[in-house]
């Protein structure tokens, strides 16, 4: 068991407005994030990943980038050696010499092995529009080309997206124009890890995962297994969601509009769809659907692996909070900036508060409650700085610090706080907080 003797620095500075409860965790330098990913392994933590903005035109490592985070660190790195990078080329068409570049337009990886990816880039400096599916399965040091099933040539087409079977990733489906159907969606099943594949079932009007030129009517595609009953899987059409309950060899419609994600509740096998100011819930596999409006426009879902009554709502004015399964909300956090518009969350279990929720400048830890210009009168202010002794104390893994700040009543104040732990012989071991 381990003792924390306590000596702590608390440095409070009068300042602005309100304290912050987040410490961010990824800012990329000079570029916003585009998209933010999760894959829920079966140790039920998800493996994140954020994809950067690009610009066709520059040849930077930056450039439309995918980074995964590591949680012992707080690093984000290259998730698999180059197979993920944006494909740049100079392009040589007399008299005129110039740089393409094109990110992956969609990827996906294995839960259960992620040495397993396959992506699909568009080749730049082609002479006609041109790109191809890739296969990796020892993380893209060694990869084959998949262009004459999922590939083109003169016109661009895009995926509909993927996935893997959560246990057993010899199984996957992959959503591609057909060629035998004058290249109408359809879905595609593999029972080998992709060494083969054929078609299940053709579907017009599918939405594709979008294109990095914009302007794709029918953007937002998905292809989903679910997690509590392979045999479900879902799929997006233009007008509303799509249900097989045979493994993917016929889609039927489902009557619910086209979702923004599917979020899955493993404790209480509930699943979850979003769109923009409606929450739709199913309690046996997406047969039936029940819909709920929101008071907010709606990004995303998180529910906490650690109790199903507990759902966390992204939104474009922050991070709202349910604790009795979205019947009520709160806001939990507003502060973040300089966008406060939360477009991906993750939270891991036996992380009590905490949830990592993703903007597009940056990635946030976000440890509790915490407001920017909303009344709480029931809320009781400290009126002296306060910090208390951790505990458990003993304590392992973890322990708790608490601390209070008086909330100053004067326009434009904040507290710049400072909190360091240090050991019995003065060393410092950790900056727990460094903000306002």
């Amino acid at each position: 068991m381990k003792r924390l003797l306590l000596l702590l620095i608390v440095f409070i500075f009068n300042n602005s407005y309100s304290q912050e409860s987040w410490i961010r965790i990824y800012q990329p330098s000079g570029w916003q994030i585009k998209s933010f990913y999760k894959i829920h392994n079966s140790d039920n933590f998800n493996s994140i990943f954020v994809q950067h903005n690009s610009n066709d035109t520059l040849p930077n490592p930056e450039n439309g980038a995918l980074k995964k985070y590591s949680r012992s660190d707080n690093t984000w790195t290259d998730p698999a050696n180059g197979f993920l990078n944006t494909r740049c080329a100079t392009c040589i068409d007399p008299p005129f010499v110039y740089d393409r570049c094109y990110p992956v337009s969609f990827f996906m990886i294995s839960n259960q092995d992620p040495d397993f990816m396959i992506n699909y880039l568009i080749t730049p400096c082609a002479s006609c529009p041109d790109a191809s599916t890739y296969m990796t399965y020892n993380r893209g040091i060694n990869w084959i080309s998949h262009y004459y099933i999922f590939g083109c040539g003169g016109s661009l087409f895009f995926p509909s997206g993927g996935d893997f079977d959560p246990y057993n990733d010899s199984v996957c489906y992959y959503g591609y124009p057909n060629g035998s159907t004058n290249y109408q969606p359809g879905i595609f099943k593999s029972t080998n890890r992709g060494q083969n594949w054929f078609p299940t079932d053709t579907i017009p009007d599918l939405r594709t995962v979008g294109s990095p030129y914009g302007g794709n009517t029918l953007s937002g595609g998905f292809i989903k297994v679910n997690p509590f009953n392979t045999n479900y899987i879902f799929t997006v059409h233009r007008d509303y969601m799509m249900l097989s309950t045979d493994g993917g060899y016929s889609f039927n419609s489902v009557n619910i509009p086209p979702l923004k994600e599917l979020c899955f509740d493993y404790q209480g096998e509930i699943i979850y769809g979003v769109t923009q100011n409606k929450i739709y819930t199913s309690l046996n596999n997406g047969l039936n659907w029940d819909s709920a409006y929101v008071p907010f426009d709606l990004n995303t879902l998180e529910v906490s692996p650690g109790s199903s009554n507990i759902i966390y709502a992204g939104t474009t004015a922050g991070l709202y909070r349910s604790t009795n399964r979205g019947q009520s909300w709160y806001l939990y956090n507003n502060t973040f900036y300089p966008s406060k518009n939360v477009t991906g969350l993750s939270k891991d279990p036996n992380s009590g508060d905490t949830i990592i929720a993703c903007t597009p400048d940056a990635v946030y830890k976000v440890f509790r409650d915490d407001l920017t210009g909303v009344n709480q009168p029931n809320a009781a202010l400290p009126s002296s700085f306060k910090l208390y002794q951790n505990y458990p104390n003993p304590f392992n893994p973890k322990t708790v610090i608490n601390y209070e700040l008086p909330e100053k009543q004067n326009s434009g104040s904040y507290y710049n706080v400072k909190l360091i732990v240090y050991n019995v012989v003065g060393n410092e071991v950790a900056v727990l907080v460094n903000n306002k």
